[in-house]
Formats: structure tokens, C-alpha cells, sequence
């Protein structure tokens, strides 16, 4: 929301904007990797019926919408860059991007790893039925992509004292949140 705001010089119009880039772009990125199974027609309906039922029920502002984005990309690059690779010469940049954006995700809220986890999942279990050795080079790239993202929000915040204060707002605030009900967030 800050970028949002910033980008509308202070207008909530500028977090409208970034939201709404944010979720076409990943309606966009849906759109493409339905496409590779369905029609044109059934993937935009698809990926249209996603983009309104989440911009519906999130109601804007929410770092869900940001994340969905990020999420998204993790799909697109797993699916549309790692996968198809056979020859495996980009396979360890799609790692370490699959890692920068499990990353970002982990930045806006720690219970959307489940889209990069699963991602991970899939590519360990890939290896284990081809028999894949190499796999596990990538894993360490994803592992370097996260850290390049979060390593710098740790140094600041233990450089400026208040490393425990982030830790107990960014960890134990969103456990405590994620762990609740839908009526007991009501």
C-alpha cells in the first residue's frame, strides 16, 4: 500500500493502480499457462472468472492481491522456463527468480509459501523420478534467490536494534492471525 501511495503521490488512487497491474499481470501469466492445456477461449474465461471472483471477494487492499502476483510468477517461470528447459542451461537462473519471488512473497505475508513450496515440491519430486542429482544445485539457487531478498531486511533491522521487534511482528502477529478462524478474525 505504501508503494501504492507513493506512486499516487499520496492518492489511493495509486494503490488502486498497483493492484489492479499487479492482477491482470497475473491473469496474464494464468492465462498463458492455461493455455498450454485449453483453448484460448476457456483460459481467458478461466483466468477471467479467477480475476473477478479474488478482486470480489479480496475487495482491494489487501496483501493477498500483491501476493497473487508473485505466486503467479513462481507458476510461470516453474512451468513455463524450468520445466521445458530440457537441455537444463537456464534451469539454475529459474531457480534462483523461483527463490527472489518466494522471497517477495515471504516479504508481504509468511502463510503464501504455499504456492512456492509446493513449486519446490514438484521440482524435488521430478528429480527423484528422473533420477536427478543436479536438482539439488537448484534447490540451493532457490534458497539463494530468498536470502538475496530477505538478507537485507534482517541486516537492517538487527544494525538498527530492533531485530527481535521484527521477528515478533513479522512471525508471531501472522502465526497468531493465520491461525485463527474465519469467525474468530470477524
Amino acid at each position: 500500500n505504501a508503494a501504492g501511495l507513493w506512486i499516487g503521490e499520496g492518492s489511493v488512487w495509486g494503490v488502486w493502480a498497483l493492484e489492479t497491474v499487479l492482477l491482470v499481470s497475473a491473469l496474464l501469466i494464468a492465462y498463458q499457462l492455461l493455455r498450454k492445456t485449453f483453448s484460448s477461449a476457456i483460459s481467458f474465461a478461466l483466468s477471467a472468472a479467477c480475476f473477478l471472483s479474488t478482486y470480489e471477494i479480496m475487495s482491494g487492499k489487501f496483501s493477498e492481491e500483491y501476493a497473487l502476483f508473485f505466486q503467479m510468477s513462481i507458476l510461470g517461470v516453474l512451468f513455463l522456463i524450468y520445466l521445458p528447459d530440457q537441455k537444463r542451461n537456464s534451469r539454475p537462473l529459474a531457480a534462483a527468480i523461483i527463490g527472489v519471488l518466494t522471497g517477495l512473497v515471504f516479504c508481504l505475508k509468511q502463510t503464501y509459501l504455499d504456492v512456492a513450496a509446493s513449486a519446490i515440491l514438484y521440482i524435488l519430486f521430478l528429480a527423484c523420478v528422473e533420477k536427478d542429482r543436479k536438482v539439488w544445485k537448484n534447490i540451493l539457487w532457490v534458497m539463494v534467490g530468498f536470502a538475496l531478498v530477505n538478507l537485507p531486511f534482517f541486516i537492517y533491522f538487527y544494525a538498527k536494534g530492533a531485530l527481535s521487534d521484527y521477528l515478533t511482528s513479522a512471525y508471531l502477529f501472522n502465526r497468531y492471525y493465520s491461525s485463527q478462524g474465519l469467525l474468530e478474525r470477524m
